[in-house]
């Protein structure tokens, strides 16, 4: 079967024989593959990886192409009519001399905090005169440690979103918080003359001590009133598994850096968990093969091929609802290894593959104690609580489980109160509705008519940082600050307590959560002096108080065991049976909240949009995502459209076919199909919400997939820049790398390396990087770190398609398989994730070839520069450059539809320490060579030869949570660079092209467990 090709357009600057065709790549007996069309070598495929340049951009001459190209770009480029930012108002003591600490055109760092949806992020934002550019992760704070994954790093641009909520609006027209506020105090009035009946208020789930205490507050102005919370992608679920495994609200901590086996069922420990950054970092620790201890080993078992299952050592695709049964399964088999799970809870299966399962658990009575099983935060309680009675069966609990309690948990779930808000509404019982943040007309399940019911109360309010779907429905639409703009404070996963501190006044004159909750209650105050006053009282004195501002953390968490009740989950569990059979007539349909847009809130924030997804490369859309086998059986190809139907509701959707998925599985991804999310967001993608409803918020049965007419287009990365199908990623088990340490650097032979000419002799400080594909689990933080850093722009689907994306660094992803010619292999892939980025070659291809000499070699630090103003455009450096790391701007992004505010704009939505491009430049990676600069800097001003190690670090190295990116001095064999390059691990990509790469390679090491590979 041909799958659908992913790209329609025709190749210029080719110069490869067009009768090869560049198949997968086979090394060390495994096929490395990045796309089922070039397992195929169906010839769309082919002609797309021969490709050297994209098509050229004669079409943005058309005004009509340049108005559409600046929607999308968004606050990345245009901001219109607003000329600065103002600092936070707090503070304000007049100067009359500037501050010792403070220089004009010098950066400013405050810590805060960033919290969505009960992950609870430590930050450092970096600010250029008042304007946050730049977000790093705290190195202070347990849940970061200085880690900071795409999310945190595009907010940053969602605080210049030029679709945010700038003014109050009346029906839809402008208005003033002096008319708001006068509305609301009749309202309030009224109100108290019943005590609030009549009043709900509606709000997202927070961990705010703050914000509970508002909420308290209002419930004793107002004890009538209804308050209640939605979530679409909440914990619900572990918070109820916690109260029927332990009679309260706790949630699991996991200590992975002690852990030598660690199951991962249906848990997303590393993409979407809570802890996502703190756990990245933890497992890799343990990943490397020389470390005492030796490496710990991550099985997953899953219905979608995960962040955290595509670097398991091993994995099993199982069902939805077959992770139930899948975990008793394991409770029996664990029993007959002596260890002691609660009667009840086992019930053997061999629904499963028996060699699997009896694997897993000897290992892991083999290490009781030193071992976790994590199971899915969005998988039922009864299961959730499965998995914390094996953990105390095996002596998990205090040694790698450890227990917290959950930050202002809710009486009951979230759904369950949505529900009863909207039949409220529905009734007519609601005379004032008050919705604080969140989207529910938009996100709400489906069967409650949210946007229906909404429509019935008198007197409808929505404070939002954007507008979207809800808003539209409200009369009042109030403006929300951003958190860069507000001051709160939140409660992380373990417990820990952080401050959110203002980077700058609101922009837009916003208010926060907090300071209409106290405006409801009758009572107004400044966040600040809410958050303040809480601190006071609950947590220490004005002197604690500062330092939780400097640190942005207060230091201790909440951490502690628990016992489970086995009678209680026995109990529960027995209703957990297997599902029914699923068939190509009657599939299961899985929901995955989005790695890019999350449930919908980043729609329309362009850096994010643009990411490709860690494992399907696409962009700017979800799709439905089918197995090959279940693409095969059905007849479906890549890019075609389908209709999903399941309990009579529809939605059509695109397909896509994806390895590693669970055979009769379709899983669509959460959070597009929006349709009031801005310029950017609009339009994008499908509405999966369609179908979701309050009894199936992540997985539904008997689902029905059909062809329609019609052609979706995904955007996808996966085929773009290829090199050629060589030997590029190389990895080898614990136990080939013990017999043979330097196997990665063997795998390619080459005659000796020589030189037409003596080699220059680089002297002093050269930098270089080492990237350690071992600890990488492709979670695209550097590639938004470095968009952020270095003033990268977004160029939209239709570009994308095309192959003109300008991402500095890409992660290469690869499916690898012992037979690609095995249906089944196919369908079951490890993967490999390899960044690629300049690598700064000291014989570099591209230097050879230019006419104008705009890439030279710098002669302090030996780099791979680039002259933009001398580059007349060529393109024949990209042709050179066998690595396909550069990137040529199409666009003219001083002018791009000739509107005049964007040159002001500039100076809020740039870093000002990277040169902004032109069209017809060409540009790549430059090791942020900004920040090389302030090193050598800093380090001559304090009088020292030499720049420290460590002192200077490239964005995309600062936000790896893995520490996967090492930079530094080459030529410094104490330089931890320098020792990773000396690992015998350590190889060159390309390196038999004699271009000596700057850049380099740790090879993967997989820890596969002796019984799986008999």
């Amino acid at each position: 079967m041909s799958r659908h090709h992913e790209h329609e357009h025709d190749h210029d600057h080719d110069h490869h024989d067009h009768d090869e065709a560049l198949l997968p790549v086979t090394e060390g007996g495994k096929t490395y593959w990045r796309s089922l069309d070039q397992v195929e070598g169906t010839k769309e495929a082919q002609d797309f990886l021969r490709r050297e340049f994209p098509e050229g951009a004669s079409e943005l001459l058309d005004p009509v192409s340049r108005r559409s190209f600046l929607s999308l770009m968004g606050a990345s480029v245009a901001l219109a009519g607003l000329t600065g930012c103002r600092r936070p108002v707090e503070k304000i003591v007049p100067l009359s001399r500037r501050p010792e600490d403070t220089l004009p055109g010098l950066p400013q760092f405050y810590a805060t905090t960033m919290a969505v949806s009960g992950m609870v992020t430590g930050l450092v934002v970096e600010a250029h005169d008042g304007r946050p550019t730049k977000i790093e992760g705290n190195r202070l704070h347990p849940a970061s440690l200085g880690g900071a994954c795409s999310f945190e790093q595009g907010a940053v641009l969602g605080l210049y979103d030029p679709d945010r909520t700038v003014r109050v609006l009346e029906g839809g027209v402008d208005s003033t918080w002096t008319s708001y506020d006068v509305f609301w105090n009749e309202r309030l009035a009224e109100l108290r003359k019943n005590d609030g009946r009549g009043l709900l208020v509606l709000h997202e789930a927070s961990t705010s001590p703050a914000f509970a205490a508002m909420v308290a507050k209002l419930r004793a102005a107002l004890p009538e009133a209804t308050i209640a919370e939605w979530d679409p992608i909440g914990d619900d679920e572990t918070v109820a598994a916690s109260r029927l495994a332990f009679g309260e609200a706790l949630q699991p901590v996991y200590r992975l850096e002690h852990a030598d086996s660690i199951v991962a069922v249906d848990a997303d420990l590393f993409g979407s968990s809570a802890f996502h950054l703190r756990y990245s970092r933890d497992w890799a620790a343990r990943r490397q093969p020389d470390a005492p201890g030796g490496m710990n080993r991550l099985w997953a078992i899953e219905p979608v091929f995960t962040v955290t299952g595509g670097t398991a050592d091993h994995r099993l695709r199982v069902r939805a609802g077959e992770v139930g049964p899948f975990l008793r399964a394991l409770a029996a088999e664990l029993q007959k290894n002596g260890v002691d799970v609660p009667a009840g809870i086992a019930a053997p299966s061999d629904a499963f593959p028996q060699k699997f399962v009896k694997a897993l658990a000897r290992e892991l009575a083999a290490k009781r104690g030193r071992s976790v099983v994590a199971v899915g935060a969005h998988q039922p309680a009864g299961i959730q609580a499965i998995g914390f009675a094996i953990n105390e069966a095996l002596g998990n609990v205090g040694e790698t489980v450890s227990y917290a309690p959950v930050a202002n948990a809710p009486d009951q779930r979230r759904v369950v109160q949505l529900s009863a808000a909207a039949k409220s509404l529905e009734a007519g019982q609601v005379d004032t509705l008050v919705i604080l943040g969140g989207n529910p007309a938009y996100d709400a399940p489906v069967e409650l008519g949210f946007s229906a019911a909404m429509a019935k109360a008198k007197h409808k309010i929505h404070l939002a940082v954007a507008p979207n779907e809800t808003s539209q429905l409200a009369d009042w639409t109030i403006p929300e600050t951003h958190f860069l703009e507000e001051w709160g404070d939140a409660v992380a996963l373990d417990g820990t307590y952080s401050v959110v501190q203002p980077l700058v006044a609101p922009l837009w004159d916003g208010r926060s959560k907090i300071e209409i909750l106290a405006q409801i209650a009758g009572a107004p105050k400044k966040g600040f002096d809410i958050v303040h006053g809480a601190f006071l009282a609950e947590k220490g004195t004005e002197a604690d108080w500062r330092k939780a501002l400097h640190d942005g953390v207060v230091e201790g968490n909440q951490l502690r065991s628990a016992t489970v009740d086995g009678a209680a989950i026995a109990g529960a569990v027995r209703t957990i049976v297997a599902p029914p059979a699923a068939s190509p007539g009657s599939l299961d349909l899985v929901f995955v909240a989005d790695n890019k847009v999350l449930d919908g809130r980043f729609a329309n924030n362009g850096w994010l949009q643009e990411l490709p997804d860690p494992m399907t490369k696409l962009t700017w859309s979800n799709a439905a995502m089918v197995s090959p086998d279940t693409a095969k059986v059905l007849g479906l190809e890549t890019n075609e459209m389908v209709r999903i139907e399941v309990g009579g509701r529809t939605l059509d959707a695109g397909v896509w076919v994806q390895p590693g998925l669970a055979e009769n599985t379709v899983a669509i991804a959460l959070g597009y199909g929006r349709t009031h999310a801005g310029r950017v967001g609009n339009g994008r993608g499908f509405d999966s919400y369609k179908l979701r409803t309050a009894d199936t918020l992540w997985s539904a049965t008997g689902a029905k997939v059909g062809r329609i007419a019609g052609t979706a287009l995904l955007p996808t990365t996966q085929n773009h820049q290829s090199m050629e199908g060589r030997p590029l990623v190389r990895e080898g088990t614990v136990s080939e790398y013990t017999e043979n340490p330097a196997f990665a650097r063997q795998m390619v032979k080459h005659p000796p390396l020589l030189a037409l000419w003596k080699q220059h002799e680089y002297v002093g400080q050269q930098w270089g990087l080492a990237i350690d594909l071992n600890s990488c689990v492709g979670c695209n933080g550097c590639m938004i770190a470095c968009q952020a850093e270095n003033n990268i722009p977004v160029v939209g689907p239709e570009q994308v398609r095309m192959g003109r994306q300008m991402h500095w660094i890409r992660i290469d992803r690869y499916f690898a398989s012992t037979n690609a010619e095995n249906d089944r292999d196919l369908s079951e892939p490890q993967v490999v994730h390899q960044p690629v980025t300049c690598m700064q070659c000291e014989n570099a291809p591209c230097e050879n070839v230019c006419p104008v000499a705009a890439t030279v070699h710098s002669k302090d630090g030996g780099l791979n520069d680039m002259v933009y103003n001398r580059c007349i455009g060529t393109r024949y450096c990209s042709n050179n450059c066998p690595y396909k790391v550069r990137r040529f701007n199409f666009f003219d992004y001083h002018h791009v539809g000739g509107e005049g505010e964007i040159t002001a704009v500039r100076e809020l939505a740039f870093n000002p320490d990277v040169t902004v491009r032109t069209r017809g430049v060409m540009e790549k990676c430059t090791y942020c060579i900004q920040r090389i600069n302030v090193g050598k800097r800093d380090a001559k001003l304090r009088g020292q030869e030499k720049v420290p190690d460590g002192a200077i670090t490239p964005a995309c190295a600062q936000a790896c949570p893995t520490e996967a990116i090492t930079f530094g001095d080459i030529n410094d064999p104490n330089s931890r660079v320098s020792k990773l390059k000396a690992q015998p691990r350590n190889y060159e990509m390309l390196g038999e092209l004699n271009v000596q790469p700057r850049t380099s390679y740790l090879a993967r090491i997989r820890n596969p467990n002796p019984e799986m590979a008999s």
